[in-house]
């Protein structure tokens, strides 16, 4: 990954584990939402929930996906780098990588937001101070 990586350090909490112990999988897509979430925050400090309710705007997932390479289990830690992949005219592609302290790959993930007007639902341009804000962490 090439631009700044945004990483948050993690552990497994119970509840995110399956009955086997291992993360359930639905929660590192959650997880890695969350991330993109604190990473806006950090970026431009907002919230989702603020994006909506100020600004009216929006960025539902499109797409999600993650491939898994080695198990997670409750109460291990770990780090969650992510990073903008792709910012197009009313989209933004994420990708999220969790690390074990040792360096091995846990998971990798892909979100795909589009940028929506709530009002009317509709997708619209991303607006220029969001796309300068998150400018450094395009790969």
């Amino acid at each position: 990954m090439s631009g700044k990586i945004f990483v948050q350090q993690r552990r497994l909490n119970w509840g995110e584990a399956d009955p086997a112990g291992t993360i359930y999988a639905p929660r590192a897509i959650d997880i890695a939402i969350q991330a993109i979430e604190a990473l806006w925050v950090d970026a431009l400090g907002v919230t989702f929930q603020e994006l909506h309710a100020q600004h009216k705007r929006g960025t539902p997932w499109v797409h999600t996906s993650c491939e898994f390479a080695a198990p997670l289990r409750a109460g291990e830690r770990f780090e969650l780098r992510i990073q903008l992949e792709k910012i197009g005219a009313t989209s933004m592609t994420w990708r999220g990588e969790a690390i074990r302290p040792d360096g091995a790959t846990l998971f990798k993930t892909k979100l795909v937001s589009v940028m929506i007007d709530t009002t009317s639902g509709e997708s619209c341009p991303i607006p220029r101070q969001i796309r300068e804000a998150l400018q450094p962490y395009l790969a």
